[in-house]
């Protein structure tokens, strides 16, 4: 990411409620790291959808 100022945010992990929650958690927070790493001023996270089942994301 050196050279980029911005960023946008767009991995999702469709796994099995539980996985998927923290498939995602984990690949958000290793994205955030690389991108203050690497100096980043804005990152544009795209929300995921929540498979039915699920529900809607805790607050």
């Amino acid at each position: 990411m050196e050279g980029v100022e911005a960023a946008y945010y767009l991995v999702h992990a469709m796994l099995s409620e539980r996985a998927f929650q923290e498939a995602e958690r984990r690949q958000a927070e290793a994205f955030a790291r690389v991108a203050r790493e690497a100096g980043l001023s804005h990152v544009v996270y795209l929300g995921g959808s929540c498979p039915r089942r699920a529900g809607p994301p805790p607050t």
